[in-house]
């Protein structure tokens, strides 16, 4: 009896465990999401980088989208928009590896700006031919076939080798006149008669384009990179409105003439602080500081060469001034660029059918592609590094040097002021300059952007 009762307060003890247990973990949410956060985050990053550029348009309402020529337009704002993702030349790892995800970045930008050059003019010109040869005989089978046979055995013993050279000679003479690629060396096996075509097909295509425009006032609007397979890919969204065109002119001319919009943050504030989206963002974005005036921020990267241990910070360092200069020379190339685009393609297909019934295609197909901006000189004022950083980059753990230049109207008028004030050798009283505060395996985005400096 006694064990009875002991047996069923055992169980009842069971039944309290496993009543109690989901109660326990509802009061641990982090616990229960765990799981669920993993495979959400999983499933986030694996999304393609053009799925992830257009919900990033479709983020941004700017009414309906018109796909043209290559690029998107948007009526109702009166901007054109262009993409184009590349690949890094270098395995993912690999050294050399940092410094070619960065030109992978300005590789996709010039092919995005391609798209608006060609979608604004471009000039085509196309030539095909086709051509169809026939040399068809008959004969009675085996004995026209014996008969020349003896012909052939006749005439080589008669003349010798120095016959047979003067009848391949004339051969590939008249093959030539046939096909003007025509190459010996292919037939070096066959005899005479294999080398008789009766039937030869050929078919040529060539294709060129050109185009090329100056380009005063595109720039990047958002950026994502990530492995694609084994490979690493990075996508660049580019844009252009007649808002950009205008800031563009005003640094090109050297005078600010934009009338105040609403005020914004400090340029200082509007970089990014989380790491990953500061690693994401490169080029230029254009956004309105605290003076309501429309402003430039260049992000750019660089990997430090390979040092010793006593070498590293000064290698950080020159990585970093090299990140500078190439932010400087985004905002002249967001100013104005000239760009050369050409393309060319030669194709043909040449199909020959023998006398021994033999058959053979050969397809051949030659593209060159090249995009080409032309030298810029453009005296800028105000330009100052407002950060620089380092990190490792998620993917690899390589070191990646970084640096961030701003351009301001403020900025601009201060440096006119001091420069005036030292050809004249007089010092005015002026307020002290304020000095920009500078804050301390993955999917990489871009920082997102106030649309309405677009």
């Amino acid at each position: 009896m006694r064990s009875k009762k002991l047996t069923s307060v055992f169980l009842s003890l069971i039944c309290v465990i496993v009543l109690i247990t989901p109660v326990i973990a509802q009061d641990n949410p982090e616990e229960i999401l765990k799981p669920s956060r993993a495979g959400v985050q999983d499933k986030i990053e694996r999304v393609p980088l053009e799925q992830r550029w257009q919900a990033f348009l479709d983020s941004k309402n700017w009414g309906e989208c018109v796909h043209e020529g290559g690029v998107l337009t948007f009526p109702q704002r009166d901007i054109i928009i262009s993409s184009a993702s590349e690949f890094t030349q270098v395995n993912v790892g690999q050294p050399g590896w940092v410094e070619s995800r960065v030109v992978a970045f300005e590789r996709a930008e010039m092919e995005a700006k391609a798209k608006i050059i060609r979608f604004l003019s471009e000039t085509m010109t196309t030539e095909r031919s086709l051509k169809l040869f026939e040399n068809a005989g008959w004969s009675d089978g085996s004995i026209e076939e014996a008969k020349k046979m003896g012909q052939v055995e006749e005439t080589l013993g008669r003349i010798g080798k120095k016959s047979m050279a003067l009848t391949e000679a004339a051969l590939d003479k008249a093959l030539q006149k046939i096909d003007e690629d025509y190459d010996p060396e292919k037939y070096n096996n066959k005899s005479p008669e294999e080398l008789k075509t009766i039937v030869e097909n050929t078919f040529r295509r060539r294709v060129k384009a050109m185009a090329f425009r100056t380009l005063i006032g595109v720039t990047q609007l958002y950026s994502t990179e990530g492995k694609n397979g084994s490979e690493y890919q990075v996508l660049v969204g580019v844009i252009w409105s007649p808002k950009l065109n205008r800031l563009a002119m005003s640094l090109m001319n050297d005078e600010y003439n934009i009338p105040p919009v609403k005020p914004g943050k400090k340029l200082s504030q509007q970089i990014p602080i989380k790491d990953k989206i500061l690693l994401g963002t490169l080029g230029t974005r254009i956004v309105i500081d605290e003076n309501g005036h429309y402003s430039v921020l260049a992000y750019a990267q660089a990997q430090p060469r390979r040092s010793g241990p006593s070498r590293t910070q000064a290698a950080l360092q020159t990585a970093k001034q090299i990140a500078a200069d190439r932010a400087r020379a985004m905002i002249v190339n967001y100013i104005k660029e000239g760009m050369t685009m050409r393309n060319e393609e030669n194709s043909r297909e040449l199909s020959r059918e023998f006398s021994d019934m033999s058959v053979g295609t050969e397809t051949v197909r030659k593209y060159e592609h090249s995009l080409t901006g032309r030298q810029v000189k453009i005296r800028l004022r105000g330009i100052r590094v407002v950060k620089e950083w380092s990190m490792a980059h998620p993917e690899t753990g390589q070191t990646v040097a970084g640096a961030v230049i701003a351009w301001s109207p403020s900025s601009a008028s201060l440096s006119k002021q001091i420069d005036s004030t030292m050809k004249n050798g007089r010092v005015k009283n002026k307020q002290p300059e304020k000095q920009l505060p500078v804050s301390s395996g993955a999917i990489l985005e871009s920082m997102d952007v106030d649309t309405s400096a677009y």
